[in-house]
């Protein structure tokens, strides 16, 4: 069975505590949900040069994933299987400042344990989100996804 979500419910993040109960059972059931971007809330600078999907929707998700990682909702909910859309925005270039924020900033660390590196880890083998692909003279260059972009 699978779900769609986009990356913030009504405004919210997803890891408002409302959301909690959904997410609770979706993990019981073990859903596989597609995380998918939106316009973020304030979209106004996005909106010149069609911004929205080009620059707006990468930064939807990587907010998104990163609340969710910091917020311990990967730990929490082990059993959903999650696919990011959009090779999942930015965190695989963004992954050293999200370990250094963990490092540096309390605030990073009150719900996890361990390095963001460590819970992508387990999170990129489970959900084979992100594969490395090798272009551009055989060196490695960027990601894709596991939906097939980037073959």
């Amino acid at each position: 069975m699978a779900s769609f979500c986009s990356a913030t419910l009504a405004g919210k993040p997803l890891t408002s505590p409302e959301y909690r109960q959904f997410f609770a059972e979706a993990n019981r059931m073990k859903l596989c949900i597609f995380l998918h971007p939106m316009l973020p809330a304030n979209a106004d600078s996005f909106r010149e040069y069609v911004l929205g999907p080009i620059i707006g929707f990468p930064f939807d998700t990587s907010l998104a994933v990163a609340r969710m990682c910091y917020d311990g909702m990967f730990e929490d909910f082990p059993d959903i299987r999650w696919i990011i859309g959009h090779l999942g925005g930015a965190i695989p270039y963004l992954m050293e400042r999200m370990d250094n924020g963990f490092r540096d900033f309390a605030d990073c660390r009150v719900k996890i344990d361990k390095l963001p590196e460590r819970v992508f880890e387990t999170f990129v083998l489970r959900h084979r989100l992100l594969q490395p692909t090798y272009t551009h003279n055989g060196s490695q260059y960027g990601w894709r996804g596991s939906h097939g972009h980037g073959k």
